[in-house]
């Protein structure tokens, strides 16, 4: 409708003493609650408190301008459902996503194929909730919109602008560490850093301690938090359920239930038989049979500790070369390079060119 047609129906109304009616469109909210939603503009007549109406948003679909002095618009909600006539005064033109509501959460991204948008004429920015599955942000403000979603207003820790998106892929979190995800559940991991909290809470005020103090045991990380501080936590459990805290997630590493590997440094000698020395912790490829090293030296330069309770040396040869990972109750710490075995037999010499030695350093031939 032209301005002029306005102005005259306007004009109409005040001279007539009637209620003229305006073809609309606009969105509003309603700010005064306590006033009348009316049934009838002539005569006046409520039909309930604009409090029922709440914070959502309403098109104005046509407007009267009344004899009074006042403008009235006929409201109808997002289903099509006529709600009554309001004063103007009594209303804020929004646009359809409404008004700005402070909200001040965290939130985090839980599911997928959503778009994040630069504003409400719904130009994306380039970011999903499948690109940021997991994240959380602070939800500073929320908007109601006429087509009955919510969106988030969205920032990250450094306080930057991440978008507007639908409150459907996100849930509230407790705190600023997120919601939980499996990542995957119940994995074993061995801690490879001795200067990280282990966290009460994802609030970060209060430390059970420092990560040293569980390096040497195998944890099982039930699920991760990707917190809004950009880092991603782990909670750990012992394997008899007991919780741990939670550890920033660049100190652990998977494993297959061993820790990681723990500087040993000794020689060692075969001294049990039966044992399987392991290609890896999986225990499904074998390498050797210690009943066949019995006796045999090795360099154990690492302890591997085992959440089935064992603990075991990966073992390598005089030459250098790897041998294999052996339970460590078949071996016997030794202070060198060589074991004495009982023989009690005579021998004799067959072959000449060989030196006898004082010890086994091999360091003075004896004379």
């Amino acid at each position: 409708m032209s301005q002029f047609s306005t102005l005259v129906k306007k004009y109409y109304a005040e001279l007539l003493g009637a209620k003229i009616p305006v073809d609309d469109g606009q969105y509003v909210t309603v700010t005064q609650p306590s006033w009348d939603m009316w049934q009838t503009l002539s005569p006046f007549k409520s039909k309930a408190k604009a409090s029922s109406l709440g914070s959502a948003v309403y098109q104005s679909r046509v407007l009267y301008y009344n004899a009074n002095g006042n403008t009235y618009l006929s409201l109808y909600d997002n289903k099509g459902n006529w709600r009554g006539y309001i004063n103007d005064k009594g209303t804020q033109t929004t646009g359809g996503q409404g008004k700005y509501i402070s909200f001040g959460k965290y939130v985090t991204f839980t599911k997928s194929n959503y778009n994040l948008y630069k504003d409400f004429s719904w130009t994306k920015n380039g970011n999903t909730s499948t690109k940021l599955l997991h994240h959380t942000y602070l939800a500073k403000g929320e908007y109601k919109h006429f087509n009955g979603s919510t969106y988030y207003s969205l920032y990250d820790h450094k306080d930057k602008w991440v978008g507007y998106v639908n409150a459907d892929s996100m849930t509230v979190a407790k705190n600023q560490g997120g919601v939980a995800y499996n990542n995957p559940k119940n994995q074993y991991v061995a801690i490879t850093r001795d200067d990280l909290n282990l966290w009460k809470d994802l609030e970060f005020k209060t430390s059970y301690g420092l990560s040293k103090s569980i390096r040497t045991q195998p944890v099982i990380a039930r699920v991760a938090y990707q917190a809004y501080n950009g880092m991603t936590y782990e909670s750990l459990y012992t394997k008899s359920g007991k919780w741990l805290g939670y550890i920033n997630k660049d100190g652990v590493k998977t494993t297959d239930g061993v820790t990681i590997n723990l500087s040993f440094n000794k020689y060692v000698t075969i001294t049990k038989p039966k044992y399987i020395v392991w290609n890896d912790f999986t225990f499904k490829k074998q390498k050797a049979n210690t009943t066949n090293l019995m006796n045999h030296v090795y360099l154990a330069k690492w302890q591997y500790n085992h959440q089935n309770g064992s603990s075991y040396y990966s073992l390598y040869n005089d030459g250098g070369s790897w041998a294999g990972y052996l339970n460590r109750d078949a071996t016997k710490t030794i202070s060198g390079k060589t074991v004495k075995v009982s023989a009690n037999e005579y021998a004799a010499i067959a072959k000449n060119g060989y030196s006898l030695w004082k010890d086994l350093s091999f360091k003075k031939r004896a004379e």
